[in-house]
């Protein structure tokens, strides 16, 4: 059945429309470029749509149709742009309205971490560690052009080559893109972290132009919205994933803070005083009550378990 605004259509392009209707359907086509733009923005992305080569293809074939002198050719031509306007139109509603509703034929799958960390292969072989409490969205199959996942969380990429088909994740306020190479991504709320292992990374802030390149041993930060780059300070950035830790003189304090991490814990220090004991230690996939034997013997501390706390607290 055809609906209203399809009749209504209909009688324009046929000449029947009556005068009030063919001037609201002339205002619509005059804002033909706004729908263009909307067009552009969505399908880009989702599917990284060449809008703007579509769109010049389709003025090149209008402008190669040049009318004659004769008033009524011009009239002519003038008609027949208003009809392939008005059905213009008329795609790019189908089109939005099948982004919209999720007609679309890519199937998408959803991983979402929370007290686990899981590896993952994605289609083009690219091996991802999800770290806890992180999603990852990527396509059953990428686009022959590129390859688009939406990430939060924390996890570590390691990215097949393909020169061809560039490797883009988009985060909420950010995009990473990888040719090939091993990194780890830190997208929390407003902020985020990259640290290159091995190749090239470029790090831009979502929508703007602004960007950084790093190499490996670099990292790049996007916090208050001022993207930087420096070397990896970190030296257990990856210590969530390989349980492996470097303490050199390292502050009591950032030591709990990575164990909890790796470990999905919940450990406290009994008062500030401990805060600022130094640690030296190099200890790698140990059970956490071995691990936190290492560390608090020689500082002459214990640890108790609370429920689901661990406090560390001086020998009494």
């Amino acid at each position: 059945m055809i609906s209203k605004k399809e009749h209504i259509i209909s009688k324009f392009i046929n000449g029947t429309l009556n005068a009030k209707d063919r001037k609201k359907v002339s205002k619509e086509i005059s804002d033909y470029t706004m729908q263009k733009k909307a067009l552009k923005m969505n399908i880009e992305n989702r599917h990284n749509f060449d809008a703007d080569n579509a769109w010049n293809s389709f003025q090149k074939r209008i402008s190669e149709k040049k009318p004659h002198k004769n008033p009524k050719n011009i009239n002519l031509f003038a008609f027949r742009k208003i009809v392939a306007s008005v059905i213009l139109i008329i795609g790019i509603s189908i089109v939005s309205y099948l982004l919209y509703n999720n007609f679309s034929t890519i199937k998408y799958s959803e991983i979402n971490t929370k007290n686990e960390i899981q590896e993952i292969k994605l289609p083009d072989g690219s091996l991802i560690t999800l770290n806890h409490n992180s999603k990852i969205i990527f396509p059953e199959k990428f686009s022959k052009k590129t390859r688009i996942v939406e990430f939060s969380g924390e996890a570590f990429f390691k990215i097949k080559k393909n020169p061809k088909r560039p490797f883009i994740i988009k985060t909420e306020k950010a995009e990473v893109l990888v040719l090939g190479t091993s990194f780890n991504v830190e997208a929390y709320f407003n902020n985020i972290k990259v640290c290159v292992k091995t190749g090239k990374v470029k790090l831009s802030k979502k929508n703007i132009a602004e960007n950084v390149k790093l190499i490996a041993g670099e990292e790049g930060t996007i916090k208050n919205n001022i993207i930087s780059k420096n070397i990896v300070q970190d030296k257990n950035y990856l210590s969530w994933k390989n349980k492996s830790f470097i303490f050199e003189n390292t502050k009591l304090s950032k030591a709990i803070s990575d164990i909890n991490k790796a470990y999905n814990v919940n450990i406290i220090l009994e008062n500030e005083d401990l805060e600022n004991i130094l640690i030296t230690s190099s200890p790698s996939n140990k059970d956490i009550d071995i691990l936190l034997d290492l560390i608090c013997s020689p500082e002459n501390l214990s640890f108790i378990k609370t429920g689901s706390k661990i406090l560390i607290t001086k020998k009494r």
